[in-house]
């Protein structure tokens, strides 16, 4: 009777342990796919439909000089918003959402300055005026960049809603001067805010940051950001050309559409929202099965126990109450382990939502 008795305790224990296992799959499960319907709804900082982008990098040994570089991309949008269908077209160093991008210590210029050593970061692009209206990020204060804004004229700079929250709260972040590096480096006047863009973990629009004018930081290596609505797959072809016609050296590369540069983002979370879901519904049937197994073995080997039940008048639902009742023991048991062990290892999942 003891060995029988310790069966049972094991099979129970095994019944509970799946659906504990289970629980814990199918909470997890059921978290990222609210997860995932968020960044669904979330608001991305851009409008990726009917954008195309494509990256351009000019050789140092032919364009070593920022004007080469400023007129190579100056004609080159000129043709570009020439083409049929194109609505705007932009140019900045490092695509949003995609991990890439500079960062420099700075100090707020007539504010009380950062402990020496311990400046803060601040994430800095570089775009060309047309670049915002192309991507779809709106500005939020003051205004964008122009053509006015050369290599000639004072150095200006655009920064994002979590840069004015975090750094300048409480002023207005037009006009305000930010200085990069040493105090030999000079500083920019903020001329603008514009809206917050996700990030590349697509879980915040929280990360301060700058934008600097092409004209006056003219880079090498730029990512051209086209819109145009229903004829975006096509321009690849025509960018081609239009650069061709300009330096037929030159190569376009990571020719994709936004759309596509937000998927590859978000596509992990994806196939880790599946996973799971997936393994928690085998879990669950698992458990199922492992629960119907034991209760059914339990009433077999009770039969006699029952049947004098019976014998003595006890009805058909009570013998039916009866069993029930230890199923939804091991049931409860197990949901409650499962829910207490998800609940805690909520902390460590936390990050990837």
């Amino acid at each position: 009777a003891q060995g029988k008795s310790g069966r049972g305790l094991l099979r129970n224990g095994l019944v509970v342990a799946q659906l504990a296992i289970a629980t814990v799959l199918v909470i997890g499960a059921g978290v990222f796919v609210r997860s995932f319907i968020e960044i669904l709804r979330a608001d991305l900082g851009i409008k990726p439909d009917g954008v195309m982008t494509m990256s351009l990098e000019l050789p140092r040994d032919k364009y070593p000089e920022g004007e080469q570089r400023r007129n190579l991309y100056q004609q080159l949008l000129q043709h570009v918003e020439a083409l049929p269908g194109v609505a705007g077209a932009g140019v900045i160093d490092n695509l949003p959402m995609t991990g890439s991008y500079n960062s420099s210590r700075f100090q707020i210029v007539a504010q009380p300055p950062f402990e020496k050593g311990r400046e803060p970061f601040a994430e800095w692009r570089i775009a060309t005026p047309g670049y915002f209206a192309a991507i779809g990020t709106e500005l939020r204060k003051g205004r964008l960049f122009n053509a006015k804004d050369d290599a000639k004229a004072p150095r200006v700079m655009l920064v994002n809603e979590a840069f004015a929250a975090r750094y300048l709260k409480g002023l207005d972040a037009v006009g305000q001067r930010v200085g990069f590096g040493d105090a030999k480096s000079g500083s920019s006047e903020i001329v603008g805010v514009v809206a917050n863009v996700m990030n590349e973990d697509l879980d915040g629009l929280q990360e301060p940051g700058v934008y600097l004018p092409f004209a006056q930081s003219p880079s090498s290596r730029m990512t051209l950001v086209i819109r145009a609505p229903g004829a975006h797959m096509r321009i690849a072809s025509a960018v081609r050309e239009s650069l061709a016609a300009l330096d037929p050296r030159l190569p376009l590369s990571e020719i994709k559409t936004m759309e596509q540069v937000v998927y590859e983002r978000r596509s992990p979370k994806e196939v880790m929202m599946w996973t799971l879901v997936v393994f928690g519904a085998m879990a669950l049937l698992m458990a199922a099965v492992g629960t119907y197994a034991v209760m059914a073995y339990a009433v077999a080997q009770r039969t006699h126990e029952l049947g004098v039940r019976v014998a003595f008048g006890a009805q058909v639902r009570d013998v039916v109450r009866l069993v029930l009742s230890e199923g939804l023991k091991l049931a409860v048991a197990g949901v409650v382990i499962g829910g207490a062990t998800a609940f805690y290892a909520g902390r460590w999942v936390k990050p990837l939502l």
